[in-house]
């Protein structure tokens, strides 16, 4: 919900559909090639996940050795140098939270183990009964386990799948370890700890949580060699039609605060006066000062 309902949050579905452009086929269509020319711009104009996509479009280049892969690489690189720029002349890299990371490998295989593995599979609500769960919270075995099995399984497809699907799961590793690496967690507490919770941060995982669903249909796609993987792939895949999808499959609706009266209030109130409203989602506020 956090990257479905939010504008503030849209740029990760341009995020997502600029790999897509990538790594699809080429095609003959001038209206289909003039789409993803300007799809893949907007994207890369839109936040620096064209710089995260770099690696993704050069080897894609490299591999394929097509002009019209080239082509899209020359507008990644165009757009990346225009967000490096941006970074660097306008925004500035002190924007991020300050807060430290609180780096640690139990925090990472509770945040892989919890939020990517378990929350692609049983659903936020899902993953949020484990985390309510003292083995899982205070334990150190079952998120190691979890983070470990998963991560097998996805360097064994990586190993045996296709160019395609190893590029996006490169992608969606990058863009992992770079949220990670300056998260929007909090202002003051260790970030990583609050990061393994459900539903915090959760624009971080889609990509890693595409990667590692992609995966599992790989493994129950037709003609595999060993039997055991297309059971283990349906069985997770099975667990996330009839568990994890239901359970999320609504939104809970945004509360009414009455925006107008806040409106009349901040009309009314003196100048040099902050008047504080409330948001969504619930306990959030906004301070705007009057001038």
């Amino acid at each position: 919900q956090e990257t479905n309902a939010t504008l503030t949050n849209a740029l990760w579905h341009s995020a997502l559909l600029a790999p897509m452009i990538i790594l699809a086929g080429e095609s003959r269509s001038l209206l289909w090639r003039a789409f993803d020319l300007i799809a893949l711009t907007i994207s890369g104009l839109s936040g620096p996940f064209c710089l995260l996509l770099l690696p993704t479009a050069g080897l894609a280049w490299f591999y394929t050795r097509r002009r019209w892969s080239l082509a899209l690489l020359g507008v990644t690189l165009v757009t990346a140098g225009i967000q490096v720029y941006s970074l660097i002349s306008v925004v500035g890299f002190n924007s991020r939270s300050p807060a430290p990371l609180g780096v640690g490998p139990v925090a990472l295989a509770r945040i892989v183990g919890g939020q990517v593995f378990l929350g692609s599979i049983l659903g936020e609500n899902g993953y949020a009964l484990v985390y309510q769960k003292t083995w899982w919270t205070a334990g150190v075995v079952a998120p190691l386990l979890v983070a470990g099995a998963g991560t097998l399984v996805m360097i064994y497809v990586a190993w045996k799948s296709n160019l395609a699907l190893r590029l996006f799961m490169l992608y969606s590793l990058i863009a992992f370890f770079a949220a990670l690496f300056s998260p929007m967690a909090s202002e003051t507490s260790a970030q990583w700890p609050l990061l393994a919770g459900p539903g915090i941060g959760a624009r971080y995982y889609l990509m890693p949580m595409l990667a590692w669903v992609m995966c599992l249909v790989w493994l129950v796609w037709p003609n595999r060699k060993y039997r055991i993987l297309n059971v283990l792939g349906g069985g997770v895949l099975a667990v996330m039609i009839l568990v994890g999808i239901p359970i999320d499959w609504s939104y809970p609706g945004f509360v009414d605060y009455q925006f107008s009266t806040y409106v009349t209030q901040f009309e009314q109130a003196p100048a040099g006066k902050d008047v504080t409203i409330p948001i969504n989602p619930p306990n959030w506020t906004m301070v705007l000062h009057k001038r």
